[in-house]
């Protein structure tokens, strides 16, 4: 049995796609992050290579992840609930729009 892959909590450093798969944070997120410095990756290559392989740094991930907030603020609360109820009436208002009605 390939004892590489049993222990995944102990992986220190993993392609994107690993990364991803694990803490489930997107691809223009990750890159913010690691421009603001919350996040660390490397890119390995070759010297004098243009090309390489860009690593993310697992434990960076936890540490951001824990430090996040657990619940959300009144502010967002609110802001979602608007945005819940404006896509609500643009569905209505295009599903009378498709049946010819002007009942909104």
């Amino acid at each position: 049995m390939n004892d590489a892959f049993e222990n995944v909590d102990e992986i220190e450093w993993g392609t994107f796609a690993n990364f991803n798969r694990r803490f489930n944070i997107g691809r223009t997120l990750a890159y913010q992050l690691r421009d603001e410095g919350v996040l660390e990756s490397r890119l390995v290559r070759r010297k004098g290579s243009k090309a390489g392989r860009r690593l993310w740094n697992f434990d960076s991930a936890r540490r951001y992840v824990a430090g996040c907030p657990s619940t959300s603020t009144a502010a967002t609360r609110r802001h979602l609930k608007r945005c819940a109820a404006a896509s609500v009436k643009a569905r209505k208002a295009k599903a009378a729009a498709a049946n010819g009605s002007n009942d909104v």
